[in-house]
C-alpha cells in the first residue's frame, strides 16, 4: 500500500487460523495483526472501505455468530 498510495480503496478483512492448516476464522480469533495494517494505512490519501469476509463458515447458524464476533474484535482496535 506505501508504493502505490491512493490505489487500493477496497480491503476484504479476514483472519486466518494457526500454522499448518491456515484455516480462515473469526476476525480477532486468527493471528492476524490488524491493528498494525490498519495504523499503517493512516496518512495515506484515498477513502477505504473494509469488507469482513469468512469464506468457510463451519455451520450456516455459525455466520451470524462469526459477524458479531468479528465486528467486536474490529471495533475494540486502537490504532
Amino acid at each position: 500500500v506505501s508504493q502505490h498510495p491512493g490505489r487500493f480503496a477496497l480491503f476484504h478483512v479476514k483472519d486466518r487460523g494457526p500454522a499448518p492448516g491456515l484455516g480462515r476464522v473469526c476476525v480477532g480469533d486468527g493471528d492476524l495483526p490488524f491493528g498494525q495494517v490498519f495504523a499503517a494505512l493512516q496518512g495515506q490519501p484515498g477513502e477505504r472501505h473494509f469488507f469482513w469476509e469468512r469464506e468457510d463458515p463451519a455451520a450456516p447458524q455459525d455466520q451470524l455468530d462469526c459477524a458479531t464476533r468479528s465486528a467486536k474484535a474490529l471495533k475494540r482496535l486502537r490504532f
